[in-house]
């Protein structure tokens, strides 16, 4: 069903743990920093390929400025998260970025969910916001688990199947990478 921005809490969380960790437990720090870069990137994909895509066929000329809005912001928000999945926890400004990265989402989550998406909802109904949760939940499993700030990301059919594609390779990468389970 489609709720609210159920990541928020779940990446505060992660960032809160991560804060909490001593800087010299860095085994720590990477899996909590691998595991919020992961979230982070799997659910820009599925608002991609689901969401905006509905904002902007039930709310016409607005919708798609709204969901222009919400790329932009995502664009900057990967092109972020993709220099901290570059670096390694303990290098300078590490922790600096993430923690832009952590407000950045905070803001565009915060805006998506006191508006939005409460808008969306109530347009929708209750079966097609059942339906349209469903689709996101489908978008995230076959989601990248990194950003890639170059791919497609006006939603539809090509920015699913990129995904598809450059999934395979970021779970090689994540074979090397450890997370918080």
């Amino acid at each position: 069903m489609l709720t609210e921005h159920f990541l928020s809490p779940q990446v505060k969380d992660l960032y809160h743990r991560f804060i909490s960790t001593t800087e010299t437990d860095t085994d720590a720090r990477s899996k909590i920093a691998n595991s919020i870069i992961k979230e982070l990137a799997v659910h820009a994909v599925a608002e991609e390929v689901v969401i905006y895509p509905a904002i902007e066929h039930n709310f016409g000329e607005s919708g798609r400025q709204i969901a222009e809005h919400n790329r932009a912001e995502h664009m900057k928000l990967k092109q972020n998260l993709q220099a901290v999945d570059m670096m390694k926890v303990y290098d300078d400004g590490y922790g600096k970025k993430l923690q832009e990265v952590i407000a950045e989402f905070n803001r565009h989550a915060s805006e998506e969910e006191q508006t939005q998406m409460p808008q969306l909802k109530q347009k929708l109904g209750q079966e097609e916001s059942v339906k349209l949760g469903t689709q996101f939940e489908t978008i995230r499993a076959s989601a990248p688990t990194h950003p890639h700030p170059s791919a497609p990301d006006k939603g539809g059919m090509w920015e699913a199947v990129v995904g598809m594609v450059t999934k395979p390779m970021d779970k090689l990468f994540d074979m090397t990478r450890s997370f918080e389970k």
